[in-house]
């Protein structure tokens, strides 16, 4: 079927009977020079696709070059996508092209939430095959506020927020870099838990368990920089001197160790242990 001219602007395919009468069509081309438009009476359904068991549903074929739109409307709508339960579904955005995929790409209020109903099941960016780069918060916006594992929690529930947080075989690095920019005339502030405890106890690890065998280096500022701690200061403790192997190499030398039954503070000279107690 084909409509060759504009001045048409309707057809209606009507089956008589009752409401839910079907209408089964073959192999059909529809050409439209003008509008195409498929509504539906108020209440029912506009159900593409709705019993294949094979084949492919296309919206915007490879001869497509404007825009595909889903609920471009101005009125509140809800667009789902491979929300039905039963079956394991597979949803792809982006082929193999240069794709650019925006979500929430023009919103100046509202939310984009990803999987914010979930309660099994796992979200991955970035596959085995990420060879790119992914950005979050790239924008050179105004004022840009990225939360990651904001949540407010009550009850028992746990929330675990894990970044970098595979397994490195032999051979592999994995990098993480936070506020990693190079500092022009601004300035850079890095929080981690800075907010306020109500209560509870709050415990903040940086390299806390060691892995066998494992080297572990934790550098904080540099040469120039004014490192400030604020409250007590625990530092390497035992009841008795320090072992002779942690301090035999020039590497070593500024590590600090307290014999607390003799209360005697050790100092690393890079060669051995010295007392520097006063």
């Amino acid at each position: 079927m084909q409509i060759a001219t504009a001045s048409l602007a309707i057809i209606a395919l009507m089956v008589p009977g009752s409401a839910g009468a079907a209408l089964t069509v073959g192999a059909l081309a529809v050409t439209s020079d003008g509008a195409l438009s498929m509504e539906a009476a108020a209440g029912s359904d506009i159900v593409l696709g709705s019993a294949a068991v094979a084949g492919t549903l296309t919206l915007g074929g490879t001869g497509q070059t404007g825009t595909i739109g889903l609920g471009t409307g101005t009125a509140a709508q809800t667009i789902n996508i491979g929300t039905g339960a039963a079956v394991v579904k597979t949803i792809s955005v982006g082929g193999t092209g240069a794709n650019v995929i925006a979500i929430g790409n023009t919103q100046t209020a509202g939310s984009v939430a990803i999987g914010a109903a979930m309660t099994t099941g796992t979200i991955t960016i970035g596959g085995t095959a990420q060879t790119g780069t992914i950005t979050i918060g790239q924008s050179n916006g105004t004022s840009n506020i990225i939360n990651i594992g904001s949540a407010n929690l009550s009850g028992t529930n746990i929330q675990t927020v894990n970044i970098a947080n595979g397994v490195n075989a032999a051979g592999t690095t994995t990098t993480l870099n936070i506020a990693n920019n190079t500092l022009g005339s601004g300035n850079t502030t890095v929080n981690i838990s800075n907010a306020a405890a109500l209560a509870g106890t709050r415990t903040v690890n940086i390299v806390a368990t060691q892995g066998v065998p494992s080297t572990d280096v934790v550098n904080i500022g540099h040469a120039t920089s004014t490192t400030n701690i604020a409250g007590l200061l625990e530092i390497p403790s035992g009841t008795a001197t320090p072992t002779g192997t942690d301090c035999d190499a020039a590497g070593e030398a500024g590590r600090i160790y307290v014999e607390t039954d003799a209360a005697i503070l050790w100092i690393c000279t890079g060669a051995a242990w010295a007392d520097a107690s006063p």
